[in-house]
């Protein structure tokens, strides 16, 4: 394939695989238009260096489970990309996991999630998936009509929930910049360390079962981090009772 390099808001970028440079453009451009340049640090960090390569395996073992149809994997240590042709609509989700992953000196952490050591589980990934989806619905719904809106529906509704409690630049500066730390800062607010803990949990357990289809977990755990959410904002609005006094 070859190979075409383009300058974006005075970036330079070279992209090899030639039937993704149009959705590739469209990302960057759109993100660099609606979003503060403070925010890119880590895409204009990440993107030069980004490898996408296409595949026609459809089965792969991605997070402990199989995947029936494998559509598009970001991996984080390589910064590779992944994809399934029939799936290119989902290279937008990809690109926000670049554009909101460090590899830091003590572990790896993207969006609102974070991954310490090799041997630890990533903390926060219900979060960062959820919230990925919320950005993708609001900056790319129109291009795809809609169509890759139906999984993680729960995750991303509480995320939206999550957004309109702290705002919605003080949860983009978040994910954006992979600051999980403070984003649970803000949530002490509103709950306890061991709330908080719960919290960020049961968003982890929820993600895995809306990934594995398990309907009646979903339920299950839909319910419970619900009723945490419903304390968080209660909570908010005591608060902002109390201030009126």
């Amino acid at each position: 394939m070859k190979t075409q390099t383009m300058i974006i808001n005075d970036m330079t970028y070279t992209i090899s695989e030639t039937e993704l440079l149009y959705h590739v453009r469209k990302f960057i451009e759109r993100i660099s238009n609606d979003i503060s340049q403070e925010y890119l640090c880590l895409l204009k960090n990440n993107l030069p260096s980004l490898k996408i390569k296409h595949s026609t395996i459809y089965k792969i073992l991605h997070d402990g489970f199989k995947l029936q149809n494998y559509e598009m994997n970001y991996n984080v240590k390589k910064n590779k990309i992944k994809y399934h042709s029939d799936y290119i609509y989902r290279i937008y989700y990809s690109l926000f996991l670049v554009a909101s992953t460090n590899i830091g000196e003590y572990g790896l952490y993207q969006g609102l999630s974070k991954k310490q050591n090799n041997d630890s589980k990533w903390i926060g990934r219900g979060l960062t998936k959820g919230y990925t989806w919320c950005l993708m619905e609001r900056y790319f719904y129109d291009e795809n009509k809609g169509e890759f809106f139906g999984k993680n529906e729960k995750t991303k509704k509480i995320m939206s929930e999550i957004e309109s409690l702290l705002g919605h630049d003080v949860v983009l500066n978040c994910y954006m910049n992979a600051n999980m730390d403070t984003f649970q800062e803000l949530l002490l607010e509103y709950g306890n360390s061991s709330e908080v803990l719960y919290f960020i949990s049961l968003m982890d357990e929820l993600y895995d079962a809306e990934s594995k289809q398990d309907y009646v977990k979903i339920g299950k755990l839909y319910n419970q981090v619900s009723e945490v959410l419903h304390m968080f904002i209660t909570n908010s609005t005591n608060k902002k009772l109390q201030l009126q006094k």
